[in-house]
């Protein structure tokens, strides 16, 4: 097989891995839990399978989750050469596949245990992996940014931008594309999250307003009702009975 085919089925392979939504397979069947349904904000993603399946079922979908971003990226770079830019490609796709959900009917998730697996992948010879968990760390739990999506949309953007240099310093360009849409496939993901969830919330109170203007036509239609009532036993109080 030539290095053409080679790549093209590497990048289609770690697409397909980062398919796999263990955190979303595992609860369903072991623990008979839909995350996607029953999760605060509906993510196939390993803090809800914390949340409602426990510590020891989250642990594994973490794991599960890390793995598919690792293996990919770490097999090919044990045969093809790093430093082609292709990399960053093959770097992208166990990411990119799990934020489009490919077995989870283009339901994805938030990317950043798969995020976190591409780059112990490239560990042994690149510290970018140092680079995110230290954004991660300032953004959480010094700078305190919240909520949680802006807190990632923040540090994904400073991993975009600040990864790529870094990269270029040490001569790393082909990691340093990789990281750079790494970075721009999580804020997408994380970006529209956070617009499904306003309008959400928008929906939510419509809803409400609607039933709030549907008890005050209610409580004003029986209030009415209830003054024509006591005026018309008014009116047959008042007017005098014929003798027959």
């Amino acid at each position: 097989m030539s290095t053409f085919w080679l790549w093209n089925f590497a990048i289609l392979c770690g697409v397909l891995a980062g398919g796999v939504m263990f955190c979303r397979v595992i609860p369903l069947y072991v623990k008979k839990i839909d995350v996607c349904a029953l999760g605060a904000d509906k993510n196939p993603g390993a803090a809800n399978v914390f949340a409602l399946c426990g510590p020891v079922t989250g642990t594994i979908c973490l794991i599960l989750d890390l793995a598919k971003g690792f293996a990919p990226v770490y097999l090919v770079a044990q045969h093809l050469p790093v430093n082609d830019l292709r990399f960053g490609l093959v770097m992208l796709a166990p990411v990119l596949g799990h934020a489009l959900g490919v077995f989870n009917r283009w339901h994805g998730g938030k990317c950043i245990a798969t995020s976190f697996g591409v780059l112990l992948a490239v560990f042994p010879f690149s510290p970018m992996l140092l680079l995110l968990a230290g954004l991660y760390i300032l953004f959480v739990a010094v700078v305190r940014i919240h909520p949680n999506r802006i807190c990632s949309i923040v540090t994904f953007s400073a991993f975009g931008v600040l990864a790529p240099l870094w990269a270029l310093y040490l001569s790393q360009p082909s990691v340093g594309l990789g990281c750079l849409l790494i970075s721009c496939t999580a804020i997408c993901k994380h970006t529209t999250r956070a617009q499904q969830a306003l309008l959400e919330k928008e929906k939510d109170a419509s809803v409400q307003r609607a039933i709030e203007q549907a008890q005050e036509l209610v409580q004003v239609h029986h209030t009415t009702s209830t003054e024509e009532i006591e005026q018309s036993e008014e009116e047959e109080t008042q007017t005098p009975h014929r003798v027959s």
